[in-house]
This record gives structure tokens, sequence and C-alpha cells, in this order.
């Protein structure tokens, strides 16, 4: 499904910490992700209106004082699986590797669709 993750899915960095990383990749690297559903035009937007929608509903998610207090409350996001990180990635038995690659918390997710309908 690699195709339509191009057209559906986009990470957007913010903070230091997976660049620091990103200086020296390695498997296991994985970033702290706040997942955020959004409609299908967001992706034919402008890049400066995608990054608006972004901090808009970022700031609000962040700003419920409860919900992110640790970064286990963070989805971990596999990076070197995003395609274009690693050109190993290309290959679908890179996935196999279920110590690196393996569900994240769903304690989120659900929230994340709860938000996105608050936030629209």
């Amino acid at each position: 499904r690699r195709s339509a993750l191009a057209g559906t899915f986009q990470c957007i960095t913010f903070g230091h910490a997976l660049y620091e990383k990103a200086l020296n990749p390695y498997v296991g690297m994985t970033a702290n992700a706040v997942p955020l559903l959004v409609d299908a035009g967001f992706f034919e937007l402008p890049l400066a209106e995608r990054l608006a929608v972004v901090d808009k509903r970022l700031a609000v998610v962040l700003g419920e004082a409860c919900r992110y207090v640790q970064p286990k409350d963070l989805q971990p996001f596999p990076v070197l699986g995003m395609p274009g990180w690693d050109p190993a990635n290309a290959v679908a038995t890179y996935y196999d590797n279920t110590r690196y690659f393996r569900p994240g918390r769903g304690s989120h997710g659900k929230g994340s669709e709860e938000m996105a309908r608050r936030v629209r």
C-alpha cells in the first residue's frame, strides 16, 4: 500500500530530537508522534496552509493538559519505515522485523479521531 500512503499520509516534524536522530539513522529509530486525522482535501492544500492547519490542531491537542503528559503518551512512529528514508524498505520483507515494526499504543488512536471531529 505504499502508493496509497503517498497521497494519504504526511509526517511533519517539529522539535529537535528527530532531527538529531536523523544525523545518524539506526534500525529502531522512532519518532514520538501526535497522529492527526485530516480530511482528504488537506493533501491538496499548499504547504503553508497544511502547516497552519497542523499548527492549529496541535495547539488544541497539546493544550489539553491531561492528554500528553509524558513521552509514553505519544505514539511511537518507526521512521525508517517511511518510503524514502531507507532504500532497503522498498522490499516488503524489510517490515518483517517485529522488534521495530509493531503495533503502536492504541490509547490515542481513538482519541485522535475524536479530536479530529472537534477541531474541524
